[in-house]
């Protein structure tokens, strides 16, 4: 019996299912732009380590989510910022640019990268 990625014990014609440990993934920081390359209040889209990212300056703060939207392919760096908030250019999805979720939710979106500045460079942790 294949127990697919959990193991099993049967134990009384009963299965209890346990799930296997896994490897850490090992992060890596990543240079992504100078900092003056997304301005304050607005995205922009770039490709770190073969993933589209849109990268976010919100008042000083860089955020780092997916670049595409799930409903209509549009990239998020092209769209309109407005606070914590990015719309989609494409059909208007927004995303909460901190979190990669869609703007109201805490649980659906985009995947979200974390992010810093370093010595004037944007760096953005993947694995």
């Amino acid at each position: 019996m294949d127990a697919g990625p959990y193991g099993w014990t049967a134990l009384h014609n009963f299965v209890i299912t346990t799930p296997l440990l896994k490897a850490t993934t090992m992060t890596k920081l990543i240079e992504v732009a100078g900092l003056d390359q997304v301005r304050t209040g607005a995205g922009s889209r770039f490709v770190v380590a073969d993933k589209e990212m849109a990268i976010f300056n919100v008042d000083g703060k860089i955020c780092a989510i997916a670049d595409t939207c799930p409903h209509a392919g549009g990239s998020l760096g092209m769209g309109k910022l407005n606070g914590t908030i990015v719309t989609c250019p494409v059909h208007g999805m927004k995303f909460d640019v901190t979190t990669g979720c869609f703007a109201g939710t805490s649980d659906f979106g985009v995947a979200a990268y974390p992010a810093k500045v370093v010595d004037g460079k944007i760096m953005v942790e993947i694995s």
